[in-house]
């Protein structure tokens, strides 16, 4: 007679987890970030500066310091805390552009790792960011990740050894080598579903609204690709850690 194991079922705590390069936030990152706090008001909300992020790094991944440290851009930094926020304290992490439309309360107790997928072409790419995600803390995905980072970075494509394309590679990874019936489940949730755009693989106006540089107020045109407003958050995908002088940098005094 087999024996059925049961995973103990853990929800997600109610954690937002966000990072900046300092506490001061661009005025127009301001807005977006405001509706996090706002749609999660009973929610710890943890804002990650460069600092707080090696300081992180050194309490409690010491085996990754020498990684951490010889990453010779911020971005890729910041693309490995992510993924410790996640094992260490579980929660949700999103990106500073994405604004929050209402509360992911209802997502909570799916448990395990949450990603979200961008397109039905399932062999894109670029088909699960690393711009959203959420987890219960210690799930053993994000060891095998961050061991995997450590192990195998390559140095002449930093950034891409640390990014959406190598989180994606790790989850197939994982799943096929490691992933068992005694582990807390993978979700990958559906294009649509969660995040906007459904489908980044496809550019038009209402897309090219979601991704625009323009002020938050503005962000309600993008809405126009989601009418039934069954998304939880959109990405605008501002780009704004590739030039610290644009704009957006100015901060609100």
């Amino acid at each position: 007679m087999a024996i059925q194991r049961q995973v103990p079922h853990v929800p997600i705590p109610r954690i937002i987890h966000q990072s900046w390069e300092k506490e001061t936030v661009p005025l127009k990152l301001q807005a977006w970030q405001n509706s996090w706090i706002d749609h999660h008001k009973h929610w710890d909300y943890m804002l990650w500066t460069n600092e707080d992020n090696l300081k992180l790094c050194e309490d409690h991944f010491p085996w990754m310091l020498d990684t951490f440290n010889a990453l010779p851009t911020n971005i890729s930094r910041a693309n490995i805390a992510r993924y410790m926020y996640m094992h260490l304290h579980g929660g949700i992490y999103a990106d500073m552009d994405t604004e929050c439309f209402k509360s992911f309360e209802p997502m909570i107790e799916t448990g395990g790792v949450l990603v979200f997928l961008t397109s039905r072409h399932y062999a894109y790419s670029g088909n699960i960011p690393n711009v959203w995600m959420a987890s219960t803390p210690e799930h053993p995905f994000w060891t095998y990740f961050l061991v995997k980072i450590r192990d195998t970075l390559d140095k002449s494509a930093i950034k891409s050894s640390t990014d959406s394309i190598a989180m994606l590679n790790a989850l197939h990874e994982f799943e096929l080598k490691l992933l068992s019936d005694a582990m807390p489940t993978i979700t990958y949730i559906p294009p649509g579903e969660l995040i906007m755009p459904s489908n980044w693989n496809i550019t038009n106006g209402s897309y090219d609204s979601c991704f625009s540089e323009e002020l938050a107020s503005e962000s309600v045109l993008c809405q126009d690709v989601d009418p039934e407003h069954n998304a939880f958050a959109v990405i605008h995908q501002s780009h704004s850690w590739e030039d610290e002088k644009k704009a957006i940098s100015e901060p609100l005094l």
